[in-house]
């Protein structure tokens, strides 16, 4: 096993690369790109963050491929968790995610990968500023109070700060 550091320019380049992915409908990648920071993350909010987006990832993943009981599963799994934080956390609209994806996830799912006239329209995850120009992400973890957060994730052991991935490719 390799082992990769989380480091904050990792995680940051990680976060602006999964936002990208999620809001052109990759999200199975964006749900890769993320669990490299939930696991990397030690315990607190932004750890639960990165755990919901990628639930919500691949609850949306489920839905174009009309796994109904995927996206219920995913359901359960993260709407506690987001409703645990705060609307707007690490920069991100998350009560609107949770609206908008809570919507379209009420639609039956469509095959066709654009937006197409009639159709809903896949959600996005809208960036309401940078977390990490002022340094603030690094922040994030100690300015929210004990509570919410914690609960919404009681059974979630802590992860080790680093990541644990198959061997590295070899050099050339």
């Amino acid at each position: 096993m390799h082992i990769i550091r989380l480091t904050p320019a990792l995680e940051e380049c990680l976060f602006f690369h999964g936002l990208v992915l999620f809001n052109t409908r990759c999200y199975f990648l964006a749900h890769e790109t993320w669990e490299t920071c939930w696991r990397g993350m030690g315990p607190g909010p932004k750890r639960v963050m990165y755990h919901a987006l990628i639930q919500c990832a691949v609850a949306l993943a489920h839905h174009e491929h009309g796994n109904a009981a995927g996206v219920a599963k995913m359901r359960q799994i993260y709407r506690p968790k987001l409703r645990a934080l705060p609307d707007t956390f690490m920069g991100l609209d998350l009560g609107g995610l949770l609206r908008d994806v809570e919507n379209f996830l009420d639609t039956p799912p469509t095959a066709a990968p654009s937006v197409t006239p009639g159709q809903p329209v896949p959600p996005t995850l809208q960036l309401l500023h940078d977390p990490f120009a002022s340094g603030a992400a690094a922040r994030l973890d100690v300015k929210l109070p004990e509570g919410n957060w914690r609960r919404a994730c009681p059974t979630t052991p802590d992860s080790p700060p680093s990541v644990q991935t198959p061997n590295p490719p070899p050099n050339t």
